[in-house]
C-alpha cells in the first residue's frame, strides 16, 4: 500500500468514525470555525487506535498543507523541503510520540472550559511548551 492510500484509508476511518460519537450536551457542536474541537477529541472513546488514526491523519494533512503552502518553483526541492519542515514544526510537537500527544490533549480537554479550543490550537499551545 503506498503513502497515499494509507492516507487516505485513515481519513476514511476518522470521517466514518465521527458520526458515533455522543456528548454530554446536544446542543454542542465538535468544530470551532470548522475545525475540530476538544469535544470532538473527548468524545472519541472507542480504542486508543482511534485516537493514534486521528493523528496520523492529521499529520498528514498538515504535511501536504505545508508542502503545498511553500511551493515555489523559483527555489530548490531541498529549500521548499526545509521551509515545509520549519512550518510542521511550529505546528505539530515532532519530538512527542503519538500517545504522548494523545496524553497532552487528553489533560488539556480535561478541563471543560478548553472544549472549544480547536484541535489545532491545541497543538499549537502543546507545541510551544515542549522543548525543540
Amino acid at each position: 500500500m503506498n503513502y497515499r492510500m494509507v492516507t487516505k484509508a485513515c481519513l476514511l476511518v476518522v470521517a466514518l468514525s465521527v458520526g458515533g460519537w455522543s456528548q454530554d450536551d446536544p446542543n454542542a457542536t465538535l468544530q470551532t470555525d470548522g475545525m475540530w474541537n476538544g469535544r470532538m477529541w473527548v468524545g472519541m472513546t472507542g480504542s486508543k487506535n482511534e485516537k493514534t488514526l486521528f493523528l496520523m491523519a492529521y499529520q498528514a494533512g498538515l504535511k501536504h498543507l505545508a508542502i503545498a503552502a511553500t511551493f515555489d518553483q523559483s527555489k530548490s526541492s531541498a529549500d521548499r523541503l526545509a521551509l515545509a519542515n520549519q512550518l510542521v514544526e511550529t505546528c505539530w510537537p515532532t519530538t512527542l510520540t503519538y500517545g504522548e500527544i494523545q496524553l497532552a490533549l487528553d489533560r488539556f480537554y480535561e478541563t471543560p472550559e478548553n472544549r472549544p479550543t480547536a484541535i489545532s490550537m491545541a497543538l499549537s499551545k502543546i507545541t510551544a511548551r515542549v522543548p525543540k
